[in-house]
């Protein structure tokens, strides 16, 4: 079976992205900061990069390092003094406008089930060589620890986390991206993209979904056979999905966004908006009957 590694490429790939997203909300869901740690090898401006967001002065950075201060092993992803590892971080940055240092360490990472079909979130197309990949590396965990955010202490204590990952060449063309980790009912997540997959001669429109409930999984996605309308209206998105006895509407909205650069044929060329406020209404029938009706907070979203 494929294992998701921490870092799935390497550094002679030619115009090559990768990137690994780590997102962390307060107990008290006040303050969310996400940071991106990753490489580009465009031929014409090859480095690595971490990418801050964050809804407390709605504010981003993209903090750029030569390709050589870039390191990894089967343990951690090595930046100039930055570490990132699958259950912590340990930040160090002073350049670039942005003062970001301290260590969360992450506990009870929720991995996605795996399978010889589905190994990742890509399920089968996980064995094919493809424009963007994604993985999912904790669907949700607790965190304790804080950062020190331009001398603004933030305490992660009892925290929530989210880490997820991207590599290949571009992000689709276009996408709907949506993930939270928070609701009334711990250990519970939601993750939630579609996107235009170029495969091998030509292109569908694919989707993938989880919703993990009170512990369970359950896993949505065109590999399973699964039906998928979106339709948006002004800042609210809509979304209705069906695959075998279960149907999930889904409602999102949000209020504000940040800049994130993405990449374009290696190049972290193309900008795109986050929102870290994004609420998400959802509710979940098994034949026809309501067995799941909650909503998400402090949500991610992205609309290309």
């Amino acid at each position: 079976m494929k294992k998701q590694k921490l870092f799935s490429g390497n550094l002679d790939i030619s115009n090559y992205f990768e990137g690994l997203y780590y997102k962390q909300v307060t107990k008290d869901g006040k303050k969310t900061i996400s940071i991106i740690c990753g490489i580009s090898t465009a031929t014409e401006n090859p480095h690595a990069f971490i990418q801050v967001i964050e809804n407390i002065y709605n504010k981003s950075y993209y903090i750029t390092f030569k390709l050589e201060e870039f390191d990894f092993n089967d343990e951690y992803i090595k930046i100039d003094n930055n570490y990132f590892y699958n259950d912590k971080v340990i930040l160090n940055i002073n350049k670039q406008g942005l003062k970001l240092k301290g260590k969360l360490t992450f506990n009870d990472l929720t991995p996605l089930k795996a399978s010889l079909y589905s190994p990742t979130i890509m399920g089968p197309f996980s064995y094919k060589k493809m424009e963007c990949n994604h993985g999912i590396v904790s669907l949700h965990h607790n965190i304790n620890g804080y950062l020190i955010y331009n001398h603004h202490k933030i305490n992660f204590d009892d925290g929530t986390g989210y880490i997820e990952k991207d590599y290949g060449t571009s992000f689709p063309k276009d996408y709907i991206w949506l993930s939270s980790t928070n609701c009334s009912n711990p250990n519970s997540s939601f993750f939630f993209s579609v996107a235009h997959i170029p495969f091998l001669k030509m292109a569908f429109k694919g989707f993938i979904c989880v919703l993990l409930y009170k512990g369970e999984q359950l896993v949505f996605s065109s590999y399973y056979l699964g039906r998928c309308k979106t339709k948006i209206i002004d800042d609210k998105i809509y979304i209705e999905i069906k695959q075998g006895k279960y149907k999930l509407k889904v409602a999102s909205y949000y209020n504000s966004d940040s800049v994130l650069y993405a990449p374009m044929k290696g190049q972290m060329s193309k900008q795109i908006k986050e929102s870290l406020n994004a609420n998400i209404e959802i509710e979940l029938y098994k034949k026809d009957k309501l067995i799941i009706k909650d909503t998400f907070s402090n949500g991610g979203l992205e609309i290309v």
